[in-house]
């Protein structure tokens, strides 16, 4: 199954099948079930399969960064989590 997030015209935002008899919407999401509908999908723009809700990040990730920053170089790389306000 080939599946798609889209936003329609009005922008609402769901998922879709791709098949070879066209693109058709999918109740539900991704994360629990889908379930297949006959309506097709009337795609505005295509968007990301998923939205993250969290991102890690490295920081000081290289040295002249962190001379840039005026830190000392970490002896292993700087973990962080970014929050993703899509």
């Amino acid at each position: 199954m080939k599946i798609i997030r889209y936003q329609e015209a009005q922008g609402k935002i769901t998922y879709a099948q791709q098949t070879e008899q066209g693109t058709f919407d999918l109740e539900g999401d991704p994360y629990t079930s889908l379930k297949a509908t006959s309506k097709k999908s009337e795609i505005f723009k295509l968007l990301a399969p998923i939205v993250p809700t969290q991102i890690l990040c490295i920081g000081l990730n290289y040295r002249k960064h962190a001379e840039e920053c005026g830190a000392p170089i970490p002896e292993r790389p700087v973990l962080f989590v970014g929050s993703s306000r899509i």
